[in-house]
């Protein structure tokens, strides 16, 4: 027996309505990060910011951090149009998920990096006050969803590499790897620059 004709129209039906629930779902996180991004400005408008003495989070490594970001959300719009275009062409999207990979784990490496130096340097919570505690708890909320984002994109490489059809979840694990680098400019915005 033969599928008829909704059988198509269902699958778009659940298409979209995996995409409304992504996009419902990262404009939720996006409000619980603009939150945190106001809160940072109003805290930056009461005091110093940062203290006279204060360490400070270095901006280069930070800076490159972001680029790599950049880089995978540019990687990932690449393969889902790659993708799109050509859906039996497996290895662009699959070489674009791994630099993707490669440039999200150095993204966490040079975050662990900066907040560890900057941790033995004396740049401690509470007595770092608004500005290490917003500087750790907004890179902590990053670095939790970049990682999420690497798993999924992990998970993803592993459907492609098998053959299974993967242009709705790259779609979607492209949406997210967006969302992921706006956020983390946003935060570098609020804590980082003078």
């Amino acid at each position: 027996m033969s599928p008829g004709p909704q059988a198509p129209q269902a699958a778009s039906e659940e298409v979209e309505t995996q995409w409304f629930g992504a996009v419902l779902a990262l404009g939720a996180w996006t409000m619980f990060f603009a939150a945190l991004v106001f809160t940072t400005g109003y805290l930056r408008l009461r005091e110093p910011w940062p203290l006279a003495g204060a360490l400070v989070p270095p901006l280069f490594p930070l800076s490159l951090g972001l680029l790599s970001l950049t880089g995978g959300s540019v990687l990932m719009h690449t393969a889902h149009g790659r993708l799109r275009q050509l859906p039996t062409d497996r290895s662009a999207p699959l070489w674009s998920l791994a630099g993707t990979l490669a440039l999200g784990v150095g993204f966490l490496g040079l975050q662990a990096a900066v907040a560890s130096s900057l941790w033995k340097a004396g740049l401690r919570l509470p007595s770092g006050g608004a500005h290490a505690s917003s500087f750790y708890g907004l890179q902590a909320a990053h670095v939790l969803h970049a990682a999420v984002g690497l798993m999924g994109l992990a998970r993803l490489g592993v459907q492609l590499a098998r053959g299974a059809e993967a242009l709705q979840g790259l779609r979607l694990w492209t949406l997210y790897w967006h969302f992921v680098t706006v956020t983390g400019l946003l935060f570098f915005a609020a804590v980082s620059l003078p």
